[in-house]
């Protein structure tokens, strides 16, 4: 089988549209989150207090509709009490973090029961290094627990999108209620009424090189709501469709995400080494002269890179990653610090989120 050709003016326009989608103009941060200036998703702050404590937090649990968009739709239609409106509480996204020159998080195809090459580079690189390998480890696809929250100390009352290692939060969520509901089988999650149940819930404190950031969140309290402060059933209606707000790439997309620029560069080496190759065959019978090697495009110009790793918003700067408001605008404002604070990040937890058995 050939070499597939690298389509540099195809790759330009997709890059483009996928950063434009990622709400990112620089190229040089890819989300798997779409971003819409006008109504952005808004995502619960995780950061410490500014005293380094914990948070606490109490959260309604609000249901989200599943929709055809959704990776898991067709499952969970089977499974839901109406076929016409299918709604969950969690919704569990595989991703792959870290890719290619841009540490890039994309969408794992394989949910999609699509052809993944990420995992297919995963299966090689076990098959060669072992599944223990740091490097395996890396590779290998990460579940992400998501859900749709409101804050009960949240003034405006909005709704907003959790987003942490599955293992982190929904999978502690679920186990608590699971035993706080053993007995009496009072606690159920999709209850938006006054009967229904709040949670209530800390973000433990890590630390790493000596900086305090936001770490698991293992204890979960459940409260009945109380006359007048639940919700009425529209809530789940206004709750933000998590499977709409993905940005789903296919193969070949995410094949230009891994390889970067040094896919186009390899394949214009390969295009000018074949051509001299023929002019120089031809050149044994034939005095011509050798065609010009095309030019390369111009180098991009690089961004200024930070002399040193500091968050530009007083962040810890690796432990803050994806916890608040704050770090979607750094991953606009700053790409390049925010991809290393990212990498940092997932450096730190990657083993916490690989030993997990979802």
């Amino acid at each position: 089988m050939g070499r597939r050709h690298f389509d540099r003016d195809a790759a330009i326009k997709a890059q483009d549209r996928l950063t434009e989608e990622s709400g990112n103009s620089s190229n040089n941060f890819i989300s798997i989150w779409k971003y819409d200036p006008d109504n952005p998703l808004p995502k619960l702050d995780f950061s410490l207090k500014e005293d380094k404590t914990a948070r606490t937090m109490q959260l309604d649990i609000i249901p989200h509709e599943i929709t055809p968009s959704h990776p898991q739709y067709k499952q969970k239609k089977a499974q839901s009490r109406d076929p016409e409106f299918v709604e969950d509480v969690i919704s569990d996204i595989w991703v792959h973090k870290n890719v290619g020159p841009t540490n890039a998080t994309v969408l794992c195809l394989d949910q999609y029961g699509k052809k993944c090459p990420l995992c297919e580079d995963y299966e090689k690189l076990k098959a060669e290094l072992g599944w223990d390998h740091d490097d395996v480890k890396a590779a290998k696809k990460k579940c992400r627990g998501i859900l749709t929250v409101v804050d009960r100390n949240d003034e405006e009352g909005k709704i907003q999108v959790v987003d942490r290692p599955h293992f982190w939060f929904a999978k502690k969520l679920l186990d608590s209620r699971k035993q706080f509901s053993n007995e009496s089988r009072q606690i159920i999650l999709y209850d938006v009424s006054d009967e229904g149940h709040f949670v209530e819930t800390f973000t433990e404190i890590s630390e790493y090189n000596g900086k305090k950031g936001p770490g698991a969140n293992n204890s979960f309290f459940f409260q009945k709501r109380g006359e007048d402060t639940g919700y009425g059933d529209e809530i789940v209606d206004e709750a933000p469709k998590i499977g709409d707000w993905l940005i789903v790439r296919d193969y070949d997309e995410l094949v230009r995400i891994r390889d970067g620029e040094d896919a186009e560069e390899e394949a214009e080496e390969e295009d000018r080494a074949e051509a001299n190759a023929v002019a120089e065959k031809v050149e044994e019978t034939v005095d011509i002269k050798k065609p010009e090697e095309r030019k390369s495009r111009r180098p991009r110009k690089k961004k200024e890179e930070p002399k040193e790793d500091t968050c530009p918003y007083d962040l810890v700067f690796g432990q803050d990653s994806r916890s608040c408001e704050t770090c979607d605008k750094c991953e606009l404002e700053h790409p390049s610090i925010y991809a290393k604070c990212d990498a940092e990040y997932d450096a730190k937890w990657a083993d916490e989120e690989d030993e997990t058995v979802y």
